[in-house]
């Protein structure tokens, strides 16, 4: 048996499925020969009022906390493979996430979006407000809301991870 599981692996670097070196720094997409990203906190503002927005069948996303039961995210995160929509309950908020951790829990207990069906495409239909079970967060964790976008030109980021800009 063990001669059976050895031979596949044996095979990998012919077939070239084999784990490839990491690009040079001045060949990543999006970063640039100088990474401007930086590790950030949990704890500190306004990485505070973001949270992991988690199915039960495993789709994982991040969400921000814009009231104490409200929480917006992409609309996409919510599809299932059967081109439904998962069922509200289904899906878990966890503030403070980090390496299998987190501060705050709780569950989904109703969503909109901006999409009719997860695969419509509608232009700028992918959003979704998330309604909690409880109240997740208090004023000092909820994230405002621009009424306008920025004007053309601005700098701006989006957190989506555990970096940030430096800068």
């Amino acid at each position: 048996m063990a001669l059976l599981l050895a031979t596949p692996l044996a095979l990998l670097p012919a077939t070239g499925l084999a784990a490839e070196p990491p690009l040079p720094r001045a060949q990543r997409p999006g970063l640039g020969a100088e990474d401007p990203r930086r590790p950030v906190t949990a704890e500190e503002a306004p990485w505070t009022g973001l949270a992991r927005v988690q199915t039960t069948l495993g789709g994982r996303c991040t969400g921000a906390l814009v009231g104490p039961r409200l929480v917006l995210t992409a609309a996409h995160c919510l599809a299932a493979r059967t081109g439904r929509w998962v069922r509200p309950g289904s899906v878990h908020v966890l503030v403070g996430y980090h390496l299998g951790e987190w501060a705050l829990h709780a569950r989904v207990e109703a969503f909109e979006t901006g999409a009719a069906a997860p695969a419509s495409g509608a232009p700028g239909g992918d959003w979704a407000l998330l309604r909690l079970d409880r109240d997740l967060a208090g004023p000092e964790r909820v994230l405002p809301l621009l009424r306008d976008p920025p004007p053309r030109g601005r700098r701006c980021w989006a957190a989506t991870s555990r970096t940030a800009p430096s800068g």
